[in-house]
């Protein structure tokens, strides 16, 4: 839903989010007597030629050899190198054994020397006005029409094949109509299945009787060959919106897919906030899986991608919900095999939910041979990354290390790959949740990683839609390096240099001239405590006042366990921040008082605009906070839309 989402998306983009750490959950509804073992299919190939490497969308790679990556080349995985494109990239890319292929947020597609990351290509796409994101928020995937080589892409409404050569257009097909305000949007990314392209279709919710669900192209020349409609029957009222990814069992003639959240009670239906099988060659609807089957006007979204496996003889489908849980059915009637919480989640009074499974999961091997569902989950109650049984849905591990993710896993060689919100890669052992390895990415990403043989490409860039900051984003490349191969050069952030600002641009948006209510939605006060906050911006000259009440002790704001403890929290303070994904460019304003009052009337890092301001536990006056340590310090936060801008 586009609020919903909204509500999400600030969630991710929150000045610092990093590592949470609370009693996660772990409980689940078993399989059977746990007797059977789970398989996946054992795809060896090198190459990651679409979102979740094959149909099954397992996210996993079975890519060998003695420098593809995996738990014993982690000592060699290093960062080789980066390309910024100027847009956020919030798809995974598409890697073939000689480039790199991806999308981003204004539009263009992008194609690169996978050994040097040098442009080949890019193509500019048609830009939608009405878009609730970016013009191309998800991944491409890699075809092949009459023996030529295509990227089958979506951005914004529109599915586009171009030639992977040169990226010259083959055909490019608009859905919904030409209405200009028409909300019609592609966020997952299609499956390419047997001459078929699948494409997932949103509305946001939208209540004014326009339609969404899966399309069927023909792969050789975008014309439409099916529509199934989740609203089938009943009046269209944004209940049937899709933004996760379709997989495909091709030995059945079935697509799974998630649906979205329903808020409207009248239009309510079994396919609503469900996982879904609709038939291949028809379009029609064979079964579906609906966790809560009457009406709640809570926002319980199936994002992702299904992942596609087999207990025993029992092929099944598992897919993660915003609510927090993993859901295992049946693929021949959507029974429920099992379901397992990695997260307690509650939506808030207006229904919004702010965490669970938002990035699709992976299904793979650990070093022992059981098969293992891991991911990670949003901003909200954690440990935030999590590893399953994929037999029996029993809890294996969770892991507190990671701060939440919005983007899907990878897997490869006994080890997960996840990109936290405290802009750190990680590895981690799919036998026991170890982290191996971590590395920066330098920036917020929602991409999920593409692996590729001894190459990891992931996308990077986030802002909240709708926010007028300056689009920043690109991708980062890690390659397990040759024996005795020195590792590239890497650069560093630069920290912007000028006098501190002290008067900012008129603005007409809330707590700029006049205080308004800060919330305390994100993250639960400490127990006992009812705290209140109060912001007015006045811009010039600058003027930034904060006024409290009942904030308790800063140090009753951390984790028990989380990455701020150690460290502990003695003050609390205002920051405020340029950019949602360069928190480190970010100031500190002002330290409340005993009275939790502060006021501040310069910026001392200067920036073109600012997005965000913040109210942190610190562990002293003067120290910024760590990236990871974001979420643990954070109090509540507040986002410019648009940013405010120094005057002139």
């Amino acid at each position: 839903m586009r609020s919903s989402r909204r509500s999400a998306v600030l969630v991710a983009v929150a000045l610092l989010l990093a590592s949470c750490a609370s009693d996660g959950g772990g409980e689940a509804t078993p399989a059977g007597d746990g007797s059977a073992v789970a398989t996946a299919s054992a795809s060896t190939s090198c190459d990651w030629a679409m979102a979740g490497h094959g149909l099954d969308r397992l996210h996993a790679t079975g890519c060998d050899g003695s420098d593809a990556i995996g738990i014993d080349t982690l000592d060699r995985l290093v960062p080789v190198w980066s390309l910024d494109v100027g847009a956020e990239v919030t798809g995974a890319p598409a890697i073939t054994d000689d480039a790199v292929y991806f999308g981003d947020w204004a539009g263009v597609v992008h194609a690169v020397d996978r050994a040097s990351g040098e442009v080949r290509w890019t193509r500019e796409t048609p830009l939608e006005a009405n878009l609730y994101a970016g013009q191309i928020p998800a991944s491409p995937t890699i075809a092949e029409i009459d023996g030529t080589e295509v990227l089958v892409v979506a951005s914004g409404r529109t599915v586009l094949a171009l030639a992977s050569e040169d990226g010259t257009p083959v055909w490019q097909t608009p859905l919904g109509t030409s209405d200009e305000e028409d909300p019609t949007e592609i966020q997952g990314s299609p499956a390419v299945a047997d001459g078929l392209v699948l494409v997932p279709t949103d509305v946001h919710n939208a209540k004014d009787g326009r339609r969404s669900g899966l399309v069927a192209l023909a792969l050789d020349d975008g014309t439409q060959r099916w529509t199934w409609d989740p609203e089938e029957g009943v009046d269209a009222a944004g209940c049937g919106s899709l933004w996760g990814s379709p997989s495909v069992d091709l030995d059945a003639r079935l697509v799974v897919i998630g649906t979205g959240s329903c808020f409207a009670r009248e239009s309510f239906n079994p396919a609503s906030e469900a996982i879904v099988g609709v038939d291949l060659d028809t379009g029609e609807l064979r079964w579906t899986f609906q966790p809560r089957t009457e009406y709640s006007g809570q926002d319980w979204d199936f994002a992702g991608a299904p992942n596609l496996f087999s207990i025993g003889d029992r092929p099944v489908a598992g897919l993660g919900s915003k609510d927090g849980r993993y859901y295992v059915v049946d693929r021949t009637d959507g029974e429920l095999v099992w379901e397992a919480e990695a997260v307690k989640q509650v939506a808030d009074e207006d229904g919004f939910a702010f965490g669970g499974f938002i990035g699709a999961t992976s299904v793979a091997p650990d070093a022992d041979g059981r098969l293992v569902v891991a991911g990670g989950t949003a901003v909200g109650d954690c440990p935030c990354e999590h590893g399953f049984d994929a037999a029996t849905g029993e809890a294996i591990w969770q892991s507190p290390e990671a701060g939440g993710t919005y983007g899907a896993s990878a897997a490869a060689g006994g080890v997960v790959f996840t990109a936290g919100i405290d802009q750190t890669l990680r590895a981690y052992d799919l036998a026991t949740g170890e982290v191996r390895w971590k590395g920066s990415i330098g920036s917020l990403s929602a991409s999920g990683p593409a692996i590729a043989g001894d190459l990891l490409v992931i996308g990077v860039g986030f802002r909240e839609p709708g926010n007028d900051a300056p689009p920043a984003g690109g991708v980062r490349a890690f390659r397990v390096l040759g024996e005795g191969e020195a590792p590239p050069s890497t650069t560093t952030t630069t920290l912007p240099d000028g006098p501190a600002v002290t008067a900012l641009a008129a603005s007409d948006q809330p707590c700029v001239g006049a205080p308004c209510d800060l919330d305390f939605t994100l993250k639960d006060p400490p127990a006992g405590h009812r705290p209140t906050l109060t912001l007015e911006v006045t811009p010039s000259p600058l003027r930034i006042r904060v006024q409290g009440d009942d904030l308790g002790d800063p140090a009753d704001w951390l984790g028990d366990d989380g990455p701020a403890a150690a460290d502990g929290a003695t003050a609390f303070a205002v920051f405020i921040t340029p950019r949602d994904d360069k928190p480190e460019l970010g100031s500190i304003v002002c330290v409340l008082d005993e009275g939790f009052d502060c006021e501040g009337d310069a910026i001392a890092l200067p920036a073109d605009a600012y997005t965000r301001l913040s109210v942190l536990a610190l562990a002293d006056p003067v120290t910024p906070p760590a990236v990871e340590e974001g979420y643990d310090r954070l109090v509540t936060t507040h986002s410019f839309d648009p940013g405010l801008v120094p005057a002139t």
